[in-house]
């Protein structure tokens, strides 16, 4: 393994100070840059950890490609309602399970994954969903269930060739 990122596709409404916001329906990639040529036998998965706890996701091994030079393998997931929320990292030593199912052009098991350390990446998954706003009632007690909103405004109008008037008007 010589390199891991992680990638998404967010619009610009979703980041901020550089965290990109993934919501239920993002999908959430990570590529593995490996030194020869593999192939993948079986199910390897990359583990990404969510949140300051021992929640984590799986992102299913999806393809493996020679892009400019270098040997590429994709794990990719849509983020799910149900999916924990947090900011997003990994252990570069042991993110990838399933290592066995890699194999080199003579079929041995030839993933050598010597990275250390936490990765981090600018990733937030956000799958909590907000709560419905209430409208209360004047007291501020119960919630407004329908009915009719009655509200009044007064301003006054200065015409420079007439006196001001005071004027209201009920809404």
């Amino acid at each position: 393994v010589n390199a891991i990122k992680l990638e998404t596709a967010v619009d610009s409404g979703n980041v901020d100070n550089n965290t990109k916001y993934l919501r239920a329906g993002r999908t959430i990639t990570a590529v593995v840059s490996v030194s020869e040529k593999v192939t993948v036998q079986g199910s390897p998965k990359f583990i990404i950890q969510v949140g300051s706890g021992n929640d984590t996701i799986e992102l299913p091994w999806q393809s493996v490609a020679l892009e400019n030079g270098v040997y590429k393998l994709r794990f990719s997931k849509k983020v799910e309602t149900t999916d924990p929320s947090g900011s997003v990292t990994y252990d570069k030593a042991t993110c990838i399970v399933g290592i066995d199912y890699i194999k080199d052009d003579y079929n041995n098991s030839c993933l050598n994954n010597k990275l250390t350390g936490t990765g981090n990446s600018d990733l937030y998954i956000d799958t909590t969903i907000p709560e419905t706003p209430q409208i209360l009632n004047s007291s501020g007690n119960e919630a407004l269930e329908g009915g009719t909103f009655n509200n009044s405004i007064s301003f006054k109008l200065n015409n420079p060739s007439e006196n001001t008037t005071d004027k209201a008007f009920d809404t």
